[in-house]
């Protein structure tokens, strides 16, 4: 993911990740493992380039609850691809949402190659509902640029398992 998954802002890295893994550890009453693959200001173009360079230096954090051995590096029950901010900054670079939804096929392909049973998931952007992005003329604004990068979000969950 991007500058969200890492927790730019926050008191420790990777506060969204550690919250889940833990709570999903009580829900579920199994040890759960999570690692992040995130670069701040990543698009996904980059986002694919560290998933390639994941057993090297990508690995940002690191966390299990209840587990002494990790599972395969590869292999996922569910994977989170946090990402459309940063691809939407490049529109005026030629990055246009349907590049943007062919960048995320791309990776949710390779995803699936390295786990065919795992889940993906593809969140809307949770900043639709900020305080500052509700200011005019902001409130137009961010829903007309961005729109698009989620309308192919949710494009490429009806044609894939990214559920």
């Amino acid at each position: 993911g991007d500058s969200l998954c890492i927790g730019v802002g926050a008191n420790y890295a990777a506060p969204l990740q550690a919250a889940c893994a833990e709570r999903l550890a009580a829900v579920r009453g199994v040890p759960v493992v999570w690692r992040t693959i995130a670069k701040t200001g990543a698009d996904v173009r980059e986002l694919q380039a560290l998933l390639a360079q994941r057993k090297s230096k990508a690995i940002i954090e690191r966390g299990s609850w209840g587990v002494t051995s990790t599972a395969d590096e590869g292999s996922f029950d569910i994977a989170v691809v946090m990402c459309g901010v940063n691809d939407g900054k490049k529109l005026f670079e030629g990055r246009w949402p349907s590049v943007f939804r062919q960048d995320l096929e791309d990776l949710c392909v390779t995803l699936r190659k390295e786990s065919p049973r795992g889940h993906i998931h593809v969140p809307q952007l949770p900043g639709y509902g900020a305080p500052l992005l509700q200011r005019w003329p902001m409130c137009y604004f961010v829903r007309h640029f961005f729109g698009p990068f989620e309308a192919a979000k949710e494009d490429l969950g009806g044609e894939h398992r990214v559920l």
